[in-house]
């Protein structure tokens, strides 16, 4: 016996349906073609605290905490606490540590010449190396300075190939050194995080996020929380009771991270205080 559905059913099931669509615009932002499949949004609670200025006559700032009485933090190293409370380890760090071992990657294997290298432009990141390619001039045994021109496509098989010790390398004398070009000041700490995390990813899993880039040019929109726990990576954006998906980040998670199933979440933040 086939059961027959009346009108109104079909009805409320159709109002039910946009009504889960539009929750999802209104929390993405901006039309249907800006939500983004497949993305998990979880929400955390946690307490938030206004701080006044000296005069103690205008809000300042608000801060958060996983407890009651503190300590405060801003929202992102907040939440980073509340992830730690579940067993990750991690950074707040929007991308840099991903951003630099794929830049370490590229250039690791100039690290012990002597020669003077000259780069053009501010390579402080891949996407700037990604946009020109690696240009570099290093004299030879002959005195010439032939120049190497590393195409796209090259300087991401360089990722994939890179043996991680030399990445360690690069990024150890580095934050002595600086010999390049915008290269980052690292402290103990951030070294100490900083190996933890390589000795989780995977060259590949960065290759692939290289050639996603540069697929579809969405470089920025990291996620704000690059988190571990054993041999799983995981990358959180966190978002405030009224914080909005951007542009660059529908780019970077509907374009490069979702498209390669990388556990990435959205992390809504609730009021415990209000």
């Amino acid at each position: 016996m086939v059961k027959r559905h009346s009108c109104s059913s079909f009805l409320a099931w159709a109002v039910y349906c946009l009504f889960i669509e539009w929750k999802a615009l209104i929390f993405f932002g901006g039309g249907v073609t800006s939500l983004i499949h497949g993305l998990l949004r979880v929400e955390i609670a946690l307490h938030s605290k206004i701080f006044l200025n000296k005069k103690g006559t205008k809000p300042l700032k608000k801060l958060w905490s996983i407890c009651e009485d503190g300590p405060f933090f801003r929202i992102e190293v907040a939440a980073l606490e509340y992830y730690k409370n579940q067993g990750y380890f991690g950074v707040h760090d929007e991308g840099f540590f991903v951003n630099q071992t794929m830049r370490a990657a590229m250039l690791h294997d100039l690290i012990s010449k002597k020669d003077f290298m000259k780069f053009f432009g501010d390579f402080s990141e891949p996407r700037h190396l990604f946009a020109q390619g690696l240009l570099l001039s290093a004299s030879d045994a002959g005195g010439r300075a032939p120049y190497l021109v590393l195409t796209k496509g090259e300087l991401v098989e360089k990722i994939r190939a890179a043996p991680k010790e030399m990445i360690r390398r690069f990024i150890h004398t580095e934050s002595k050194l600086r010999r390049f070009h915008a290269s980052p000041r690292w402290n103990a700490e951030d070294l100490l995080k900083y190996d933890d995390f390589l000795d989780v990813v995977s060259c590949e899993l960065l290759a692939n996020i290289a050639e996603r880039q540069i697929a579809t040019g969405s470089y920025a929109g990291f996620p704000d929380l690059t988190l571990w726990r054993g041999a799983n990576l995981k990358f959180v954006e966190v978002k405030s009771p009224n914080d909005r998906i951007t542009p660059n980040q529908k780019g970077a998670f509907g374009n490069v991270l979702l498209t390669l199933d990388i556990d990435l979440t959205i992390a809504a933040v609730s009021d415990l205080s209000r």
